[in-house]
């Protein structure tokens, strides 16, 4: 039987492009799918395949621990303090049935980039038919990611603080990896590109499918550290110092054709 998975990533590494390959595969990923996975945007077209009760849940996790922000890698560093809490902390109300819920529905995905530091309080709840994809990616190529999206300045500070928290959270999930001995399968973004048929053949091993390279799904035009990305990155850095009405007017008038080009993610017909 197809192994349950966590998958366990930075935002912006490629976890939404591998969630996409399990739940294109029958993997259950929210109850009411329409109302908990949120939509594809213009910076991850294709969607996120995260259901908003797993979200919610880890937030939940996240204020036991006395850790108020949001997230890990928008706001302030999460502290060995925090760390520390976690490593004792009990399951709270309605998380044990949560888990249950999505084992009476097996096999299932979950994926949220909190999982990073959560992982270690979740594991104890998981059964043995479930497992960990740890799924990495060059910091430089997350770093531009954020640069798209507009969450960090292109600075010397930001790129400084962006990789500081990509060693972080990464550093983290090796961490409890290894502590508690958990069984996982690593893949780097990179090989979506570079090694497809030895990804799957990975996937495959790992998880009890059989995967072929089309179902990974894997489009290089969506790479924003592909030579276009990093132009149109720069491009929409650029652009979007102008005065509001200067933008619209050139996006008005620019081709179709040069829009799909630099900007696949928002295609226009």
């Amino acid at each position: 039987m197809p192994k349950n998975i966590l998958i366990v990533g930075m935002a912006r590494s490629g976890t939404s492009l591998t969630a996409s390959i399990f739940a294109n595969n029958g993997y259950f990923l929210a109850k009411d799918a329409e109302k908990e996975l949120k939509k594809g945007n213009e910076f991850n077209p294709t969607g996120f395949f995260e259901a908003e009760t797993v979200i919610e849940k880890n937030r939940e996790v996240y204020k036991a621990i006395d850790y108020q922000a949001d997230n890990t890698w928008m706001f302030e560093p999460i502290e060995p303090k925090h760390i520390d809490t976690l490593k004792n902390l009990k399951p709270l109300p309605g998380h044990e049935e949560l888990v249950a819920f999505y084992n009476s529905r097996s096999p299932w995905v979950w994926k949220d980039p909190r999982l990073c530091y959560t992982l270690q309080y979740w594991w104890q709840l998981m059964d043995e038919n479930t497992a960990v994809l740890l799924v990495k990616r060059k910091p430089e190529a997350i770093y531009n990611s954020f640069l798209r999206t507009g969450w960090v300045s292109a600075t010397k500070e930001h790129k400084r603080q962006t990789f500081e928290c990509i060693d972080q959270h990464i550093l983290q999930a090796e961490k409890t990896l290894k502590a508690l001995n958990i069984p996982y399968v690593e893949i780097d973004y990179s090989e979506y590109r570079d090694a497809p048929q030895a990804l799957c053949k990975k996937l495959n091993e790992g998880f009890g499918l059989n995967l072929s390279v089309t179902d990974l799904n894997y489009e290089d035009a969506y790479n924003h550290s592909s030579f276009v990305g990093k132009l149109s990155t720069r491009l929409d850095l650029l652009l979007n110092k102008l005065p509001k009405g200067w933008l619209h007017t050139l996006k008005r008038l620019a081709p179709s054709g040069l829009i799909n080009l630099l900007f696949p993610e928002r295609r226009r017909s």
